[in-house]
């Protein structure tokens, strides 16, 4: 048995109340026979417990105020309902809120964390497809070997281009420069056309991996479109002579 942090006395087996004896607990906290409702209850305000006080209306403030409904008159449709503190009927009745309009700073802020989110999208591919690429080159190497060779001899173009920029950056007559589209420094090379090797845009990875997966999209739903109709236009028939 434990004793009474306030009067020292042992407490019995099973009526210990947060370290103190059940006569020390109940002048600490007030529990006696409520005159209200005549049960054993911590008492609140003016000899009542908690609930017979909120009913009583003694205890004051919005979160002890019990609203009751009113009768209201729709300002929309003119239809007398039943409310507590609306002035609508429903939400067919309210009116459409106008969309603000975004600041500027607003607007930067939200393409910022577009930019991000593309980021983070980048890493999360990236992280993925690179432990993919590590455990197929331990698995097959000469697999790897074969992919490589096939990918030059169907695009040569595009290594005479990397060749040429890697020379002209060696001989200083290409500096790399931030990223045209967010400003990151660590950049690389896109080509707009293989056939001018020095003509290029410096991306991040990211927003490089964005231009291309747009590209892409933007190729497919032009390669599935359906075609479009002929244009019908206003055009009298031909009139031949019969003579």
């Amino acid at each position: 048995m434990k004793a009474c942090r306030k009067c020292d006395r042992l407490i019995p087996k099973g009526q210990n109340r947060r370290g103190l004896c059940p006569k020390c607990y109940a002048r600490a906290w007030l529990i006696t026979v409520c005159i209200g409702c005549a049960e054993v209850r911590r008492i609140r305000k003016a000899g009542l417990c908690h609930t017979c006080a909120r009913k009583a209306g003694l205890l004051t403030g919005w979160a002890y105020s019990i609203s009751k409904p009113r009768a209201a008159t729709c300002p929309t449709c003119g239809t007398r309902f039943m409310g507590k503190g609306a002035r609508y009927c429903g939400p067919a009745c309210q009116p459409a809120r106008k969309p603000r309009e975004r600041t500027a700073e607003e607007i930067a802020q939200a393409q910022h964390r577009e930019t991000l989110a593309q980021r983070v999208a980048y890493v999360r591919l990236r992280t993925r497809v690179v432990a993919g690429l590590r455990r197929w080159r331990r698995q097959d190497p000469a697999l790897k070997a074969e992919y490589k060779r096939r990918h030059r001899a169907r695009h040569p173009e595009r290594l005479r281009a990397e060749r040429e920029l890697r020379k002209a950056l060696a001989a200083g007559l290409v500096t790399r420069e931030p990223c045209g589209l967010c400003g990151a420094e660590h950049v690389e090379a896109h080509h707009l056309d293989y056939g001018r090797p020095l003509a290029v845009v410096w991306l991040c990875k990211a927003c490089h991996w964005q231009h291309h997966r747009s590209t892409r999209l933007a190729a497919r739903a032009l390669r599935t479109s359906p075609p479009a109709p002929p244009a019908q236009g206003n055009h009298e028939p031909e009139r031949r002579d019969t003579a």
